[in-house]
């Protein structure tokens, strides 16, 4: 120890105790179990050593629960923590995932015209379901899709507007531009306009404002089990069952096995093979075909079964000239007839009457 005497003052310049080391050599026979507080039992390959709050001591875990790994902001971070899940470029599905564990394909895939699904690929997966040991490895109990590229692509358009191979987004008034089908089948349809350019089933079909059909045939492509329709223009159709509340114009053929309207127009041609009952008023602009009938074939044939034939009197109806005939022959000495009396020896009254004339032979 070094004392300086400066006045009435004492300064210690310098104590030496022992012998200073500058550096300090720890044999390589030291083990990290002797440090005090890190408990380093049941450690394994890829074990970290996690804080207990608990025993106030450090322990092996390969399960990790209360960290935070920050990603960081971006763009304006350049310095991040990087989180990576599983995923391929040249693999669909994966193979064994645990439950919760991420998996994504990057694999091109544009997806299959059978099943839509395809290869796998643009998906992202997540193990579900619980994990249990198969041949020594924990797997999930399924993979499940839950996203992807796939999948985001096929909504990526214009709201409202009908896109091939996509999906179908409605616009804010809950609408599309245009839908198509090749087969339509609704149990109950309440629909404010239909057109069926192809091919149709409907069972119960109602129309509150306009149905256009440019061509309907009931047997064939499309069938209307009951229709309910307050206004329809229909080219041409063939049709089981229709009833109509308002008004019913028909621009092309149609025919109707049975039928119930109050307002018809026929601007062409109507064939009803079964009946027609009609409430309300009835134009026909064209022909209209009862059975193999027309409408007026049918009239003329009714009104002259209401005839009868009597003595000396015939009816004679013809298809062709739609006329009915009816022929009474001259009266003669044994056959009834049309008889004519001359007007000097008979008068006729207004009546029918017949009265002979007197005639006088004079006086002599």
């Amino acid at each position: 120890m070094s004392i300086v005497q400066v006045g009435n003052r004492t300064l210690v310049s310098k104590i030496t105790y022992g012998t200073p080391y500058r550096t300090a050599v720890i044999t390589s026979n030291a083990d990290i179990d002797a440090i005090t507080g890190l408990v380093t039992a049941g450690s394994v390959d890829g074990s970290l050593f996690v804080y207990d709050s608990d025993t106030s001591t450090w322990r092996p875990y390969l399960t990790l629960s209360k960290q935070i790994i920050d990603g960081r902001e971006y763009p304006s971070d350049s310095d991040r923590a990087q989180i990576l899940i599983r995923r391929s470029g040249t693999q669909g599905d994966p193979l064994v995932l645990r439950t919760g564990e991420l998996a994504y394909s990057y694999l091109t895939d544009s997806g299959s015209a059978a099943d839509g699904f395809g290869a796998g690929g643009d998906r992202l997966f997540i193990g579900a379901g619980g994990d249990s040991s198969v041949g020594g490895v924990l797997q999930a109990e399924r993979i499940d899709v839950i996203g992807g590229k796939y999948f985001t692509d096929l909504l990526n358009h214009p709201h409202g507007t009908l896109t091939a191979s996509s999906a179908i987004i409605v616009d804010s008034t809950g609408s599309v531009d245009t839908l198509r089908s090749d087969a339509l089948f609704a149990d109950s349809a309440n629909i404010s306009g239909l057109y069926v350019g192809d091919s149709a089933l409907i069972n119960n079909l109602q129309v509150l404002s306009v149905l256009t059909i440019n061509d309907l045939l009931a047997v064939g492509d499309v069938t209307l089990a009951r229709a309910t329709i307050n206004s329809a223009t229909i080219d041409s159709a063939t049709v089981n069952n229709l009833t109509v509340n308002n008004d019913l114009t028909v621009a092309g053929l149609t025919t109707l096995d049975s039928a119930t309207v109050k307002n018809l127009q026929v601007d062409s041609s109507l064939s009803i093979p079964g009946d027609l009952l009609i409430s309300g008023g009835a134009t026909f602009n064209g022909g209209v075909n009862i059975g193999e009938r027309t409408l007026s074939e049918f009239i003329d044939s009714d009104v002259f079964q209401l005839l009868r034939a009597g003595q000396a009197i015939t009816l004679t109806y013809s298809d062709d000239s739609d006329k009915l005939t009816i022929s009474v022959p001259i009266a003669t000495a044994t056959t009834a007839g049309v008889s004519f009396f001359d007007s000097a020896q008979f008068t006729v009254s207004a009546n029918g009457l017949v009265t002979a004339q007197t005639f006088t032979g004079g006086t002599f």
